[in-house]
């Protein structure tokens, strides 16, 4: 045997040990193991695809349906708080910190996650000052199936406007190999509510492609995650929209629809 792979839903797991002593076989090295971790798994049905592949080239398949009863975890992170304001926008005379307004947004996501039957885990509930590797720790800790970071952008240009979602290049540590592409996954199906709410097109894309270097909470967080940037504070037009409470409520809405269609749940 050269190698046995594992895939969950038809998403690259990682590589199974092989070479485990067999009780059903006299003690032959012939078996394989690998754990596959819960906050990779789905509510519901789950496919779990094992291949073996020989040294000549050949190769076998097994598969296996099974049923998972879980509530899915989401960490909602508001971005920084405290001392860290984050970018500023002057609206009516008066400046708006985008600490402030993140904290809306992820109390108002957090309630409509609640509403749908989820867990949740707030990084911050109020404008307190929370270290980044502290943020990705919690996380880690719960064993959360998504970290949901949320900020506001800001430009030089007061043209440049719109929302998108970044997510990794890399991380320390994953729970399995597909963890990067299911973080594209879920910042993919969010950019569609960002562009139902009325939001200028922005691509999305890894944080060295948008940022020029990784992002903490995304390189230090084990599981899927994501950082939206939900409009830009120097563009009057969006600061009109993301300052709004209605709009805010709203726009939380569609972003807990979008996580709730990628889980099935």
């Amino acid at each position: 045997v050269k190698n046995v792979r594992v895939f969950l839903n038809g998403r690259v797991q990682g590589t199974a040990a092989y070479g485990k002593a067999r009780a059903d076989d006299g003690g032959a090295r012939t078996g394989f193991e690998y754990t596959i971790k819960r906050n990779s798994l789905f509510p519901g049905n789950n496919t779990i695809l094992v291949e073996i592949h020989g040294n000549s080239g050949e190769k076998l398949t097994y598969s296996k349906v099974i049923q998972v009863e879980k509530i899915p975890t989401i960490v909602i992170d508001a971005g920084h708080g405290g001392k860290d304001p984050g970018a500023r926008g002057l609206l009516n005379g008066s400046y708006v910190y985008e600490k402030n307004s993140v904290l809306q947004y992820s109390l108002a996501l957090e309630e409509a996650l609640k509403a749908a039957g989820y867990h949740v885990i707030m990084t911050r509930r109020d404008d307190r000052f929370v270290e980044l590797s502290d943020r990705a720790k919690m996380a880690n800790d719960s064993h959360a199936d998504l970290f949901f970071s949320i900020h506001h952008d800001w430009s030089n240009s007061a043209s440049s406007q719109g929302a998108f979602l970044i997510y990794p290049s890399m991380k320390i540590t994953s729970i399995s190999e597909s963890t990067l592409s299911e973080s594209k996954e879920v910042a993919d199906l969010v950019k569609k509510g960002f562009l139902s709410m009325g939001f200028a097109d922005r691509r999305n894309g890894t944080d060295t492609s948008i940022s020029g270097h990784t992002l903490a909470v995304l390189r230090q967080s084990h599981m899927r995650s994501v950082l939206a940037e939900i409009g830009y504070m120097s563009n009057s037009q969006d600061l009109l929209k993301i300052t709004d409470p209605v709009f805010q409520k709203a726009m939380a809405k569609v972003m807990a629809d979008q996580i709730r269609a990628y889980f099935g749940f």
